[in-house]
């Protein structure tokens, strides 16, 4: 993730544009790979706000038991409702306009750090029990199984992040020099953070008083609420419980709104590129998209419907979220000869390939078949791009077809890799991990090659001065902004440079 994260530092920098993850593939190969990749960052969008949705209901259930079912493990008829309510909440606080939702994220931020950060002190000095470092055999799943939790089990979507100050570096002050920061420290301590909050997660599970044989891990999804707020209850420390249970609720409330407004200015975005329909491109008096605004509502409503649980739909949120990233490693390439030089990032042509092989074997850790439904819903676009796109797009579809040929043979690995993938066994673990890179590097080329970039004349003509480029080891001291990647601090008015000059927002 973290050479994912170096790629897109190096694209912030060198192209400060809001929304900069879904552009950068238009850059570098026309609209159609931009107006794919737009649609998955806007379908990502949606779907992590019906994720947070679904976690804050699900976290719920450990004070009211019915919204959860333990024989289907997920949400009930109640907690589907509760998950519509809170969406419904979600839309109304962003129909009050950006501020609001910026305030309520920032009294968020502080605490996001602060439960953590509890856990781990109670965990390490009063209940460390490490003979769950062994307990049913160490990696129990093997190998593939720690690569399975990654993407399947949501590791992904804990550091997917870093898209936030991409995303805002239009509005950055010294976007050459704090994009790099926010970044690649955000990644580091949220590496540092989420280890220490998963040791402290094996650590505490007591597995007599949860009432499950040692080693059991699997058993853990079946708990009524999240297994570290069992494993703590269990304890006896009420005043930790009560606040990781206030945290468990709230914090996926505040990704959800901030998702929800990303993701209806995103919408907005793409109607005012002709890519969406037009009626999208609408705002109200306080400069809100109301329409779009709705159209989330009611594709985040949708989502929670068939994945009623946080571990189906983290899958499909996460996976979405990585077809979005294949693109940037090679756009990266392509667009050095046109953007600012002065911000290239050292070592890149060795780090591009590296990341785009990672971003391959992200969505094989998917899993089939959650590979196909991501891949699936990627491709949902292709209607829309030919009603609105085609006349003017034909050679956006032949700049692109390396990346279409990629994701159908991601799927043919996929269907055909090893069991422990979903897959049918044909090729077996790890040769599927070998296969999987090695193709990806094959596509990496074939994607330069079919590059066609076209950049902004303000891209090319005004670089900035004074900045040699960066690399993991010459960025200089994190400033507090570097809080906007994994904890979106002020990410809800990350979009604003979509819409502001139309609306003529202060």
């Amino acid at each position: 993730m973290l050479a994912l994260a170096l790629v897109y530092a190096e694209l912030g920098s060198s192209f400060p544009t809001a929304g900069g993850v879904a552009k950068y593939p238009d850059y570098s190969h026309g609209p159609f790979l931009g107006f794919l990749t737009g649609w998955s960052v806007y379908i990502s969008g949606v779907s992590y706000s019906a994720l947070e949705a679904v976690a804050s209901a699900q976290a719920l259930s450990f004070v009211f038991p019915q919204l959860f079912s333990s024989a289907t493990r997920s949400l009930s008829a109640e907690g589907v409702l509760l998950a519509f309510g809170l969406l419904l909440l979600f839309f109304l606080l962003n129909f009050a306009g950006v501020r609001r939702v910026g305030g309520f994220v920032s009294f968020l931020t502080a605490v996001k750090f602060l439960v953590p950060a509890l856990t781990i002190a109670f965990v390490f000095t009063l209940h460390f029990n490490a003979a769950n470092l062994e307990t049913g055999g160490f990696a129990p799943q093997g190998f593939a199984g720690i690569l399975m939790a990654v993407s399947a089990g949501g590791i992904v979507s804990a550091y997917s992040g870093f898209r936030q100050p991409v995303d805002m570096a239009a509005e950055a002050k010294h976007a050459d020099r704090d994009v790099s920061r926010a970044i690649i420290y955000s990644m580091l301590i949220s590496i540092v953070l989420y280890t220490l909050i998963g040791l402290a997660f094996v650590l505490a599970i007591n597995w007599r008083l949860l009432g499950l044989n040692p080693g059991s891990w699997s058993a853990l999804t079946a708990l009524k609420s999240s297994p570290l707020i069992d494993a703590v209850a269990l304890t006896g420390a009420f005043g930790l419980l009560t606040l990781m249970l206030l945290d468990s609720v709230y914090s996926p409330m505040g990704e959800s709104s901030v998702y929800f407004t990303t993701s209806s200015r995103l919408g907005f975005a793409m109607a005012e590129q002709g890519y969406f329909p037009s009626f999208l491109y609408d705002l109200n008096d306080k400069g809100v998209p109301t329409k779009a605004l709705l159209l989330s509502l009611i594709l985040g409503a949708v989502f929670i419907l068939p994945f009623p649980s946080w571990y189906q739909m983290v899958e499909v949120a996460s996976g979405l979220t990585v077809i979005t990233y294949a693109s940037g490693p090679v756009s990266m390439i392509v667009l050095r000869g046109y953007g600012r030089k002065s911000h290239r990032l050292k070592g890149g042509r060795l780090i591009a390939p590296l990341a785009f092989a990672v971003a391959s074997l992200l969505l094989y850790w998917f899993c089939w078949p959650y590979t196909l439904y991501v891949v699936v819903l990627a491709m949902l676009s292709l209607p829309l791009y030919m009603y609105y796109r085609f006349k003017n797009g034909k050679k956006g579809i032949r700049s692109a077809t390396w990346f279409l040929v990629y994701l159908a043979g991601m799927l043919l690995i996929s269907w055909l890799g090893s069991k422990q993938f979903g897959g049918l066994g044909l090729i077996q673990f790890p040769l599927d991990q070998v296969i999987v890179v090695v193709s990806s590097f094959g596509f990496y080329a074939w994607g330069l090659k079919s590059g066609t970039p076209s950049v902004p004349q303000s891209f090319v003509s005004s670089p900035l001065s004074g900045f040699e480029g960066f690399s993991p080891r010459s960025v200089g001291m994190p400033v507090f902004g570097l809080l906007s990647s994994e904890l979106n601090s002020g990410a809800a008015g990350q979009h604003e440079g979509f819409y502001k000059p139309l609306a003529s927002q202060p």
